[in-house]
């Protein structure tokens, strides 16, 4: 019986300095690629909300943290996603020239960060969100025709 109490009740194996200097050297590494990532993504939203100001795009509703990780979308979306000749095709497919045309114009008008957030989350692609768009919301439909005209 006492064997399975100190079974049970066994001190668990000490840690070598070695072992404490490793852990420590891993957590230093961790916490540097985590400062890494944020100026990166820091970067990044800083370039978006300039290119949104001189641009004069809607400012952005949100939380302070909603509205840096949305302007990077709304960046990446809008302006540095290059459609290719088949993403160009299949939207063609959908809507007219003139349409296509007034794309962007039509997301930028939304300006709920939340918005920009879901919609990069749901649609890998630009045709992904149109048709979305097309088969759920027709107010969208009305909105690239009156961006059109």
């Amino acid at each position: 019986m006492m064997d399975i109490l100190n079974a049970v009740v066994s001190k668990p194996a000490k840690v070598t300095p070695e072992q404490k200097a490793q852990r420590a050297k891993e957590r230093e590494e961790a916490k540097a690629q985590r400062h890494a990532r944020q100026e990166l993504h820091d970067r990044a939203n800083h370039e978006a909300m300039t290119h949104a100001r001189s641009n004069n795009w809607p400012e952005l509703t949100g939380t302070p943290r909603q509205i840096a990780w949305a302007n990077t979308i709304r960046f990446n979306w809008v302006h540095k996603r290059p459609l290719g000749p088949t993403s160009r095709a299949n939207l063609l497919k959908l809507l007219s020239p003139e349409q296509f045309a007034a794309l962007p114009r039509t997301l930028l008008k939304h300006a709920d960060s939340t918005w920009w957030i879901a919609m990069n989350g749901e649609h890998g692609s630009l045709t992904s969100f149109v048709k979305h768009q097309l088969d759920s919301e027709p107010r969208f439909v009305f909105e690239l025709m009156f961006e059109a005209s």
